[in-house]
């Protein structure tokens, strides 16, 4: 599974456009006066200006090499301090055999490199922003749980290694190393001490379907043919 495309609100373009494009060095490219696209990898992550959401934030995760968690760790803290939870500003996740770390954008979102030691993705050359592989994971926080999870599955996006749907829980829609978390609203997201709410998104998965949450944490599902 591939994110191809993921658009997010904001409020703070041009913030987000100094942090991604002229510090972190990620080529930006201005769409308009009030959209801006950064390319990560195989995926395009796409900001749109608006004052209609109050404040917007998300959860984001990048890929990144599998080998290169401590070299990307390193860069990273040169530009931006790293979030803490536990005393720790890392974390290995047993059950997904990956190190995370996070840290907030400018416009608040929770942003993740994580490396999946479980990809054959090894790079070997400095890091830098193009050594950042693709979209790995968004958050999707809904009061429908299930429902949501439940209509992914019938357009052939699974639960991660065909687990049980949990309503109350965190439930990583996707496979190899690319996951739509469909959450409950109100959870804190660890690393930082922003809860889940919905602020409006939209997804192209696979060139096949786009997924769109609207600021009531519903979802609604087109294929990319109906659409064009």
């Amino acid at each position: 599974m591939i994110i191809k495309e993921l658009r997010l609100k904001t409020k703070r373009l041009e913030a987000l456009k100094e942090f991604y494009g002229e510090l972190l060095g990620f080529s930006c490219k201005e769409i308009g006066d009030k959209q801006l696209m950064i390319p990560i990898g195989e995926s395009k992550l796409i900001f749109e200006q608006t004052l209609a959401y109050g404040d917007p934030y998300y959860h984001v995760a990048i890929n990144i090499p599998q080998n290169q968690f401590q070299e990307a760790k390193k860069w990273i803290k040169q530009y931006v301090s790293l979030q803490v939870e536990d005393g720790e500003d890392e974390v290995f996740f047993q059950e997904l055999q990956a190190h995370s770390l996070y840290f907030l954008d400018p416009a608040g979102n929770i942003m993740e490199f994580i490396a999946r030691h479980d990809l054959q993705n090894d790079r070997f050359a400095a890091y830098t922003a193009e050594a950042c592989l693709g979209i790995s994971e968004i958050g999707i926080p809904t009061e429908h749980v299930v429902d949501t999870a439940e209509e992914l599955v019938r357009h052939g996006i699974p639960v991660i290694n065909n687990e049980e749907i949990v309503d109350k829980q965190l439930n990583f829609m996707g496979k190899n190393g690319v996951y739509l978390i469909v959450a409950p609203l109100r959870r804190r997201w660890i690393f930082s001490d922003l809860i889940s709410k919905p602020f409006p998104l939209q997804v192209i998965v696979d060139d096949k379907f786009e997924i769109a949450l609207d600021d009531n944490g519903r979802i609604s599902i087109e294929t990319v043919f109906e659409k064009s």
